[in-house]
């Protein structure tokens, strides 16, 4: 099945939700876009050290945190462009599809 993956999805993978690891096993080709990037990112950054939005946004500079296994999970996915003409959004999920 191929799906267009939501943030929510991801972060609930992430936290070990099983609901959301058996939503993405069934998925064979995810598509995903940069501000699906931007989000679990964030919300990676805010599970893995607890801080609210608030604190996060002062904090950020100071935090050492290992990003590489967002960067590899986001990677099973093919990211689409943000701006496009809708017209090309098919002919461009095709291309990965057939």
């Amino acid at each position: 099945m191929e799906a267009f993956i939501d943030s929510n999805i991801i972060l609930k993978y992430l936290e070990g939700d099983t609901r959301a690891e058996e939503i993405l096993d069934i998925v064979d080709i995810g598509f995903i876009n940069p501000i699906v990037v931007s989000e679990v990112l964030y919300g990676y950054i805010r599970l893995m050290t607890g801080f609210k939005s608030y604190n996060l946004k002062k904090k950020f500079p100071s935090l050492n945190l290992e990003l590489k296994p967002i960067y590899e999970s986001l990677s099973d996915f093919i990211l689409l462009p943000l701006v496009f003409e809708l017209r090309e959004l098919q002919a461009m999920m095709d291309s990965h599809i057939r």
